[in-house]
């Protein structure tokens, strides 16, 4: 197999988590979330919906980032996306290289927004 592929189906793999993490909040949302303290383990309530949806995803993303799996795939994508760009610099694929960039640069800064609203 060659060395392109196996990046490109650890590319994919390293997506799985950010799945797995969005279809557990979305069953929670709609099937209820139970809410316990933190102190004693007692039951509160139960939620649905967005509060659901939200808190499933920030506790199991903290699961994720404490258990590093989620920024050892987050650092493999940075890697491999930019690899591919010095590498299609380098051959002269991209001619309109800026406005890829620049596409870049504004999704991840409505994504640090988004998450800095959380």
């Amino acid at each position: 197999m060659k060395k392109e592929k196996i990046y490109k189906i650890l590319l994919v793999i390293s997506f799985l988590p950010y799945v797995l993490l969005i279809l557990i909040s979305l069953y929670h949302s709609i099937f209820g979330y139970d809410v316990y303290t933190l102190i004693l383990p007692t039951y509160v309530k139960t939620i649905y919906g967005m509060e659901a949806f939200i808190s499933t995803l920030s506790w199991n993303a903290l699961l994720l980032c404490f258990l590093p799996i989620l920024p050892i795939c987050l650092l493999y994508q940075i890697i491999y996306l930019t690899t591919c760009i010095i590498n299609k610099i380098k051959h002269n694929k991209y001619k309109h290289i800026s406005i890829y960039l620049i596409a870049i640069c504004v999704v991840l800064v409505v994504c640090v927004l988004i998450f800095i609203r959380l």
